[in-house]
């Protein structure tokens, strides 16, 4: 299964509804969901983020072309992986937002749509994302 198989058969369903992974440094997409789109300034924004929030937090980050306000950064752990934290990144507009987690050598990111709630979504990807950390990514 390609990983684009896996975005599209796992992450994304009735939370999310799309997801990219990218490489730590944000130079490069590794894997897309149907419908999801991400630039390359939006792919840098995500990454520098986890080492210093303070951008995120004054000018929001963007996915997709649409800006999104910082929630929150923290450290969290999944059962599945419960060894490890996944540094995990929130931002939203209104009742919908985006989720992304710092894997080992990529990030997930995801987009839940409005309806969800956002600590659900929040679970979903760190569940995901701690699969991913077991498979090298």
């Amino acid at each position: 299964m390609s990983w684009d198989g896996y975005l599209n058969d796992h992450v994304v369903g009735s939370l999310i509804d799309k997801a990219v992974v990218i490489d730590v440094t944000g130079a490069a997409v590794w894997a897309k969901s149907n419908g999801a789109q991400i630039s390359p300034d939006e792919m840098k924004t995500f990454a520098s983020a986890f080492s210093d929030k303070s951008k995120a937090e004054e000018s929001g980050v963007s996915f997709g072309g649409s800006k999104y306000f910082f929630t929150k950064l923290e450290d969290l752990t999944h059962e599945s992986l419960p060894e490890r934290t996944i540094p995990t990144l929130h931002v939203a507009k209104g009742k919908e937002g985006v989720v992304a987690a710092k894997c080992t050598q990529g990030i997930l990111i995801a987009h839940y749509p409005e309806g969800v709630f956002f600590g659900d979504a929040i679970d979903a990807v760190v569940k995901n994302a701690s699969h991913l950390v077991k498979n090298g990514i």
